[in-house]
């Protein structure tokens, strides 16, 4: 069981500092015979995890290179471990060593001009880079997903036949001894700009239209993602939750048990071709149209759910120039113009859903004051839910 926040507090103030990191990237590199990094380190990723042998990992980019360190932050000495002052002790892993990705030295030895996109470590990496018939995206994965291709295959297929009016990623193989599935290239630049900007809502509808041309699709994923699916991926966020701040308890218990009160009213309705995840930076646009990309957590489910991703993740940015509600009545208009009726408790309900993980991301994130960027987030949540404190939730 991992410990409360508290006792963590004073290491994570110091991993918040940026000069305690380099300083020992700098005995790392001293030890190794290198020079120190002259251009500096820019953190690429950070996770607390003190219920693992190293209590938080960072990957690290050295800025004038681009190559990449994960640091490991343990709770004792080691032999091959650096000491790391407030932090405590650390091993630093040069990329692309990792032992849960072990096709990843493979599959870049077959790129050129290769890029990391998004390193995870022990979970996985997208590359980009030229292969032998040209550009391709790369996913490598700790455990095997052949899935990526079928579902890939599927989609691929329905934007031939006009069914998709988005453009998504040419499937090209699932490689079974680098446990990798490789992609041709979606055309487009990033969204975010634009859906941030004054005609943000002009936009959200456009996507809403091609959320709903998929739930319309004759495509079957692989997976499900039903309201109980849901729900039991919530209970477990709400887990999460209190091993970390224990005194949550009370409060996340009565939201989930209302949250599942809300779940047996449901009336049941067909599950539908659902992207999963498709938040604004899975999105690319020119002047041909719109492009999706990421498609790992395809699955039969409600559409709401894609829905409530979408604007669960609006909900704490504060550069939009156009109101989250006026972006939500955008992309629900686009959504039912073209495909099935949305049910506005569900919508609700999902987004309810996306709210709480999003305490337990910060409950959990790589900062000392986590617990209380939670406190905040559950705090909003509970009185939208009509759910604060001493207020009856019937």
């Amino acid at each position: 069981m991992p410990l409360p926040h508290e006792h963590y507090r004073s290491r994570l103030e110091a991993v918040g500092d940026p000069a305690v990191v380099t300083a020992l990237l700098d005995a790392w590199c001293e030890r190794r015979g290198e020079s120190p990094a002259r251009s500096g380190w820019r953190r690429e990723y950070g996770r607390f995890h003190p219920d693992r042998r190293a209590w938080a990992t960072l990957v690290m980019e050295e800025q004038a290179t681009g190559r990449l360190v994960t640091v490991e932050l343990l709770d004792h000495a080691r032999p091959d471990a650096v000491a790391a002052g407030a932090v405590g002790w650390a091993r630093v892993v040069e990329f692309p060593h990792d032992d849960a990705l072990v096709g990843l030295p493979t599959v870049l030895d077959r790129l050129t001009d290769r890029r990391v996109i998004r390193y995870r470590p022990g979970k996985r990496c997208t590359l980009s880079g030229v292969g032998p018939h040209g550009r391709r995206f790369v996913k490598v994965v700790a455990e095997a997903a052949p899935r990526l291709q079928t579902d890939g295959e599927e989609l691929w297929s329905a934007y031939r036949r006009g069914e998709l009016p988005f453009a998504v990623a040419e499937p090209h193989g699932w490689d079974t001894g680098t446990s990798s599935v490789w992609w041709g290239v979606v055309p487009g630049r990033p969204c975010a700009d634009e859906l941030f900007g004054p005609h943000g809502a002009t936009l959200a509808r456009r996507f809403g239209e091609a959320l709903g041309h998929l739930a319309r699709a004759s495509v079957r994923p692989a997976e499900r993602e039903s309201a109980d699916d849901q729900l039991a991926r919530t209970r477990r966020a709400g887990a999460r939750i209190v091993s970390r701040v224990p005194n949550f308890a009370p409060r996340v218990e009565r939201l989930i048990d209302q949250l599942a009160a809300r779940h047996q009213a449901l009336t049941p309705k067909p599950l539908v071709p659902v992207h999963g995840s498709p938040h604004v930076h899975q999105w690319l646009s020119d002047d041909e149209g719109l492009g999706l990309i990421d498609f790992d957590r395809f699955a039969l489910g409600d559409p709401e759910l894609d829905l409530a991703t979408f604007l669960a993740e609006l909900d704490s940015e504060r550069s939009l120039q156009v109101p989250v509600a006026a972006l939500e009545a955008a992309i629900v208009a686009g959504f039912e113009s073209v495909g099935p009726a949305l049910d506005p408790v569900r919508l609700e309900l999902y987004r309810a859903h996306k709210r709480l993980a999003k305490v337990a991301r910060s409950a959990w994130a790589l900062r000392a004051d986590g617990d209380r960027r939670a406190e905040r987030l559950l705090g909003r949540l509970e009185v939208d839910a009509d759910l604060t404190p001493g207020r009856s939730s019937g």
